[in-house]
Formats: C-alpha cells, sequence, structure tokens
C-alpha cells in the first residue's frame, strides 16, 4: 500500500508552514513497514512566496518521504473539485488523503488508515461532520481505483 497525502496551496502558505512538515513528521513509516508515503503538493497559482518556502523545505520533506511539488499559474480563483482532481491524478499511490492545508495529521494516522484498508479494502474514510470537527471536512482516504473509476470530483460544482 502506499499513502499518498494531497494539499493544495493557494495564498495559505501561513498554514502549511504550521502544518506541513509535522504532518511529514507524523507520517514517517519504520523501515519494515508494509506502507509507503508520498506527499504531494499544489501550489494554484499562490501568490505567497511559495515556491521559496519549497525550495527551502525540500531536502526535510524528502528526508522520510517521498515529496511532489507541482505548479499552475493559470487559475485567478480557487476551485475546490479542480485542485482536488489535480492532486488525485499527479498522485503515484494506492490510497489517496486530501488534507487542507490547516489540517493536522496525528502520529498514527497513517497506520489507522492502513489497518481499516487491510480489513475494509473498499472503504472511504471521512471525518463526519460536527461542532468538533468544522473545517476537516475535507479530509477523505479513498483508493485511487474509486477516485477513478467516478472520474475524480465533480467539477461543475462551485
Amino acid at each position: 500500500m502506499k499513502l499518498s497525502f494531497l494539499t493544495s496551496c493557494m495564498n495559505r502558505l501561513h498554514h502549511l508552514d504550521l502544518t506541513y512538515l509535522a504532518n511529514i513528521r507524523n507520517s514517517i513509516v519504520l523501515e519494515y513497514s508494509k506502507i509507503d508515503v508520498e506527499f504531494v503538493l499544489l501550489n494554484y497559482n499562490s501568490k505567497d512566496k511559495i515556491d521559496d518556502w519549497v525550495f527551502s523545505n525540500k531536502k526535510e520533506f524528502e528526508k522520510n518521504v517521498e515529496f511532489k511539488y507541482i505548479k499552475t499559474t493559470k487559475p485567478k480563483f480557487f476551485d475546490m473539485s479542480v485542485v482536488k482532481n489535480i492532486l488525485g491524478k499527479n498522485a503515484t499511490g494506492t490510497h489517496l488523503c486530501w488534507l487542507d492545508a490547516d489540517n493536522l495529521t496525528e502520529n498514527g494516522f497513517v497506520d489507522f488508515v492502513y489497518s481499516n484498508f487491510k480489513l475494509h479494502p473498499n472503504c472511504i474514510l471521512n471525518v463526519p461532520y460536527s461542532d468538533d470537527t468544522k473545517g476537516l471536512g475535507g479530509r477523505i482516504v479513498c483508493s485511487k481505483h474509486h477516485f477513478l473509476k467516478v472520474n475524480g470530483y465533480d467539477e461543475s460544482f462551485v
């Protein structure tokens, strides 16, 4: 199993600076683990020096996980469905986990995902909405196979 963590950024570098390295550190797996981890970061025409930030942190990102940085300079406005599709299609993992720029994972989250998919290969993990989980609605984990089977997110949603 390979788990791809997918994050986009459009003018939210201040959030990434607080969460991204912590998420990578929380996702380090042991050498004998059956899980590989990839982080994919999309610069969605961000105007807040994200390129410089990535360049200065890239060695730290790549120290323990695969890291892929992609960039587009075309969009003027953020489009969640488009962003999630770009990330999902560029990920190389068998399983996909979308994280917003301000989302934090916890140590053990990768093992939690692995154990759920081992027991229930066709499951989809999500965060149920409640007052305690506001802001985590974008965190979804599914197989890449299922993501592609439904043609990703519907980009007609606005």
